[in-house]
This record gives structure tokens, C-alpha cells and sequence, in this order.
């Protein structure tokens, strides 16, 4: 990955934990969406009408998505590692994104909130846990509280974008999520991670790789 070739020295730990909470960033903007796009999709406004019986499963297979995304999380961040599982839900976004831009149906749409549900819910564990094992005691706190930060500034962000067009929206929010991809293959994964699985070699590199020094 491209940590291998870039360096940001003893602010390491700044620059992976603000990428990780972009990932919050996410899940806020997902969590304000409806309210910024039911308008449109009730009125016809976006190129098609969905009922309010439709807008009802819409929000409740979110929910549904929430609460199925633990069983698998906690799997994928000890096997293939925290990092790596955040990157595999996030191209899952990417997916919701297009299928939200694309879709003129209500099933598509299912689909697509589905995912979405499955990310915040993720994300809400993945990302505190990776900042968590990468930052220093000193620091740990105030990283980790980043993320809530972010998460309303996702949703702020979607509250900016209610007057644009539905697709412009959609677009808008999709972002973000482009945005955290590259991000993520640019930070170390979790030195934490190796040690679970007794790498000790690939685990003193990225840590030297967030601290800026062999002095860890």
C-alpha cells in the first residue's frame, strides 16, 4: 500500500485518525440523507415518486442492515484486519451510491439502504477501534472523539445539499466515501492487528510509520 512510500513523520497518528474519521463522516451524511431526498421522492421531484408505505421499508430495512452488520464485523476486523475491513465496506457504499443514483424503483433503493445501515452500524465499531489501537495514551481521547465530531458534520453537510437536485445530491454524498478509499490505502494497518497475529516485524514498521520514530 501507499504507506510503504509516504511518510508523515510524528504526525502519523493525525493523519490516519482524521482519514478514519471521514469514515464517521460517512455515517453522518447516510443518517441525514432521507431527510435532504424523501421530499423529492414523494413529490416526483426526482425523476420518479415512491409512496410513503415504500419510504417506510426504505428507513426500516436501514435499521435492518444496522443491525445485521455486527455479526460479520467483528469477523472480517481480526481476519483480515481493521483497516482492510473498513476498505471492504466502504466499496460497498460505493455500491449503494450508484445504485442510489441509478435506480428508478423501490427494490434497488432496499438494497441500497440496506448497505447503508450495514456501514454505519460498521463503522460505528471499526472506527473507534482502529484509532483506539493506533494513537498514543496522550492523544487516544481527543482522536477518538474526532469521529463524533465528524459524524455531525456528515449530517450538517447533507442539510447544505436539500436544494439541489436529487442526482446532485446522491453524487454529492458519494464523495466522501471516494474521498475515505483513498485515504485508507494510504494509512498503515493497526500494528495492534499483526501483533493478534504474531507478524512483531509488520507491526514495529507501521508503528514507526504513525509515531515518526523507532522510539516506540
Amino acid at each position: 500500500m501507499l504507506s510503504r512510500f509516504i511518510s508523515f513523520g510524528f504526525f502519523g497518528e493525525y493523519v490516519a485518525a482524521f482519514v478514519v474519521s471521514i469514515a464517521s463522516f460517512v455515517s453522518g451524511l447516510m443518517m441525514g440523507l432521507p431527510d435532504a431526498v424523501i421530499p423529492q421522492l414523494t413529490s416526483g421531484a426526482a425523476g420518479f415518486t415512491l409512496t410513503e408505505s415504500e419510504i417506510s421499508v426504505m428507513l426500516g430495512i436501514m435499521s435492518a442492515g444496522s443491525f445485521v452488520s455486527p455479526l460479520p464485523s467483528g469477523y472480517f476486523m481480526d481476519h483480515i484486519g481493521r483497516r482492510n475491513s473498513l476498505i471492504l465496506f466502504n466499496l460497498l457504499t460505493m455500491i449503494s451510491w450508484v445504485l442510489l443514483v441509478v435506480s428508478k424503483t423501490p427494490f434497488p433503493i432496499y438494497v441500497a439502504k440496506f448497505i447503508t445501515g450495514m456501514w454505519v452500524s460498521f463503522e460505528y465499531t471499526a472506527a473507534p477501534v482502529y484509532v483506539g489501537e493506533i494513537t498514543s495514551p496522550r492523544l487516544r481521547g481527543s482522536l477518538t472523539s474526532l469521529g463524533e465530531l465528524m459524524f455531525f458534520f456528515g449530517v450538517l453537510y447533507t442539510s447544505l445539499l436539500m436544494n439541489l437536485s436529487y442526482e446532485t445530491i446522491i453524487v454529492s454524498c458519494a464523495v466522501p466515501s471516494i474521498v475515505l478509499l483513498f485515504g485508507l490505502i494510504l494509512i498503515p494497518e493497526s500494528p495492534y492487528f499483526y501483533l493478534m497475529k504474531r507478524n512483531r516485524k509488520m507491526a514495529l514498521k507501521n508503528l514507526v510509520w504513525l509515531r515518526g520514530s523507532m522510539k516506540v
